[in-house]
């Protein structure tokens, strides 16, 4: 993990308060009572948002205070919507009402045109006002009509809520306090019912499927992006966790002012209510803070309920960021990917309802719209501090201004492309532009909008290959430099500039190179470590007992971190690699991976033989365990081997132990069975998943270990059907 110091959230990290006040108990809920001086006398600081941090001496609230507030005062209005929930509704009722000790409750429940009963007369306590609407309207405008409840009752905050879930007490009014005093929306992290893992909302990615989707992460992942070694208690989110969050009503009433609504009026009936109001909050900036303490249960469906579900997501998204970003954004950003799930004629009609709409309400509360695109979506995203590709836009516009009088075409070259790539446009509509990217997220997310600009785009993954990926396509009068490898770029692009043409380079190193700089350097650092280790165990005669059984097929890259991890275990293990690939290469010098000390047994196949090959090569381990791993996991601390060895030892010593499994529920298919994410300790499950197995390698006499030119079977991407759920072959032939 990075330092706070190169991380892209570290001013993020830094704003945020690391230990939040605890109000005063017989005081105001702004009131942060601190020790001052030698004596240790008391002072007080106000957070309420209009003092900006006033400190008085005095040991309680003031008590002529206007502005003062007990949690007592506190009115919360909780806004549930429901369509068709069945029983969940009452219990989430009953949930939410026992959970706020001290603070005043109302509880509103919108129901969306429910036909299943769920809310009528005598289901739901006879205290919870329930708002009836005849059709099914969507959540963002059944939400509307919940905040219009909490304005006409004069709340003090208004929390939004799922209809199947669960509340610890405390949770709604930590929200709340939070809320009032940060003038922020508040959100709690999520678990599952009945799992206890929690899953915070981090940052939002474009998704092919649903347009803005909210990634949800785990305490590790939000560590890393903040690059902080323990989670603060709250901070900076750019997207809420959708089934339990707060908004001060003054909050509320802010982000409903332009529009005359908090959510916009959607085109469809389900997705993406949360993303449009994190997007609108981040456009006017309204913080969104997320709780490293406060969670609450949900209960995750296995299908959605929405007919066409999908549909009405991209109708939300066309509606929406028309409305907000206006339409030149919507034109240049979002509206390939809506046309690649719209009819081009609909899109056109809700995108030009919303630009109608937009004009009459005026935009003048927006923020510039175009940093939504790099300083709001994907991981690293820095929502409090610019973003380091915008850098060199001053540089980039004034270098294709000066190309403005060469006569056609001007050809230019861009090494990743981003925001710099459309103001090139923007000042030479007509030039040949040419960019390079490596394959995965960021390409698939540039590819439709440098279609659309009529910009052509090289995928080559990182390597030589990306660095001469526009080797035979002539010369460039304008050559850019951004993104990973920039000096090896930059030797090729001396060749492929024309000697009277423009080569600009990123000038401020762009942070994402930096960091990867440094974890080259801790890796570096690690893997000596772990090579000085495996000399001392070697000398000290300890035999393994355990062989990791590792496949590699399209991810060689994987392969050094994960067996760097391998290396660290307290534990001594050997390494058995089955190669369904390409020949893969360690360290400075591209020696051969057979050669790393940790293999001791590798087989490259001729074409892609599945899963089921790692099974022989365990068969032939001359270890008591062997386990099989996933390529794309690395383990968490020395201890996970050990751990593991212990469980089968103790607990199943027949059987197979894992972080991921399924369990049969009766009348369910495998999708809708109960599926265990490595968060249930000490778990029975029926099938343990490939992800990572543990076992006696004796267990394997169990399984039929054949090989594949033996089965009379249709092949499936030329893979015996059998062999390509190797874990569940295993898994039930041991049971």
């Amino acid at each position: 993990m990075n330092s706070g110091q190169n991380s892209r959230w570290a001013k993020a990290a830094e704003g945020v308060r690391r230990s939040a006040p605890v109000p005063i108990a017989d005081g105001c809920i702004y009131a942060e009572r601190f020790q001052h001086g030698c004596c240790e006398t008391w002072q007080v600081k106000c957070h309420h948002p209009d003092q900006l941090g006033m400190v008085y001496p005095a040991r309680h609230c003031r008590a002529d205070c206007p502005l003062a507030m007990r949690l007592e005062d506190v009115h919360v209005v909780a806004v549930i919507t429901t369509w068709n929930e069945g029983e969940d509704v009452a219990k989430t009722v009953q949930s939410l009402a026992a959970s706020v000790e001290r603070a005043r409750l109302t509880i509103c429940v919108v129901n969306d045109g429910s036909t299943d009963g769920s809310c009528s007369p005598g289901v739901l306590d006879d205290n919870v006002i329930v708002i009836r609407r005849e059709m099914p309207q969507g959540v963002g405008r059944s939400r509307n009509a919940g905040y219009e409840y909490a304005r006409s009752v004069g709340a003090d905050v208004v929390t939004f809520h799922d209809a199947h879930m669960e509340f610890p007490a405390g949770t709604i009014e930590g929200l709340a306090v939070e809320a009032l005093r940060e003038g922020a929306i508040t959100s709690a992290a999520s678990h599952g019912i009945p799992s206890k893992g929690a899953l915070r909302g981090c940052w939002m990615h474009y998704n092919p499927r649903y347009g803005l989707q909210p990634k949800w992460s785990t305490g590790g992942q939000v560590r890393e992006a903040l690059g902080v070694r323990d989670l603060p208690e709250w901070w900076r989110t750019p997207c809420m966790m959708g089934a339990c969050y707060a908004l001060p009503m003054r909050v509320a009433d802010r982000l409903a002012m332009p529009t005359d609504r908090l959510w916009e009026d959607t085109a469809g009936r389900w997705g993406f209510s949360e993303q449009a109001l994190a997007v609108k909050a981040f456009l006017m900036d309204v913080p969104i803070l997320q709780s490293r303490d406060l969670r609450a249960g949900h209960k995750y469906r296995s299908h959605n309920p929405v007919p066409q579900a999908t549909l009405e997501v991209w109708r939300n998204v066309t509606r929406s960021t028309a409305v907000l970003l206006g339409q030149e954004i919507f034109d240049r950003r979002f509206r390939p990917y809506c046309e690649a799930h719209l009819p081009a004629a609909e899109v056109d009609q809700i995108a030009e309802a919303a630009f109608n709409d937009a004009f009459e309400w005026g935009a003048e509360w927006q923020r510039a719209p175009r940093d939504v695109f790099t300083h709001l979506l994907g991981a690293g995203a820095p929502i409090t501090e610019p973003h380091p590709d915008h850098a060199w836009l001053p540089d980039v516009e004034q270098a294709a201004d000066q190309l403005t009088g060469l006569a056609p075409p001007i050809r230019v070259l861009q090494w990743r492309p981003g925001e710099s790539t459309l103001r090139v446009r923007d000042v030479l509509p007509d030039a040949e532009i040419t960019c390079v990217e490596m394959p995965g997220h960021r390409a698939r997310v540039w590819a439709p909008i440098l279609e659309r600009e009529d910009i052509s785009l090289i995928q080559a993954p990182l390597g030589d290959g990306y660095v001469r990926a526009a080797e035979g396509r002539g010369q460039f009068d304008l050559v850019l430099v951004g993104g990973e490898m920039q000096e090896e770029c930059l030797k090729t692009a001396g060749r492929r500039v024309r000697p009277d043409g423009i080569l600009l380079t990123h000038a401020s190193a762009d942070r994402l190179q930096i960091e990867d700089a440094e974890l080259k350097k801790e890796r570096k650092s690690l893997s000596d470590f772990q090579e000085r280790r495996g000399r001392a165990r070697a000398a000290s005669g300890k035999e393994p007992i355990v062989t990791v059984c590792l496949l590699n097929w399209a991810r060689p890259e994987n392969l050094g971190p994960l067996l760097d991890s391998i290396a660290a275990q307290s534990v001594p293990a050997r390494v058995a690699l089955w190669n369904n690939g390409d020949p893969v290469f360690f360290g400075p010098n591209d020696t051969p991976i057979s050669e790393h000390p940790l293999i001791a047994r590798h087989a490259r196949a001729t074409r892609n033989a599945g899963c089921f090959p790692r099974w022989w090569m365990a068969s032939m381990a001359d270890t008591e365990f062997v386990c099989s791993m996933d390529d794309d996991l690395v383990f968490a601390d020395e201890q996970v081997l050990a751990d593991a060895i212990a469980a089968c030892r103790e607990e199943c010593p027949d059987g197979i132990v894992g972080f991921f499994g399924w369990s049969r529920v009766e009348g369910k298919s495998y999708k809708n069975g109960h599926h265990h994410n490595g968060t249930t300790t000490g778990t029975d499950a029926d099938i343990i998943k490939g992800r990572f197995m543990l076992l006696r390698r004796r267990s394997l006499g169990w399984a039929p270990l054949v090989h594949p030119a033996l089965l009379d079977i249709d092949p499936v991407d030329g893979i015996p059907g059998a062999l390509a759920e190797d874990d569940i072959v295993l898994s039930l032939s041991i049971a």
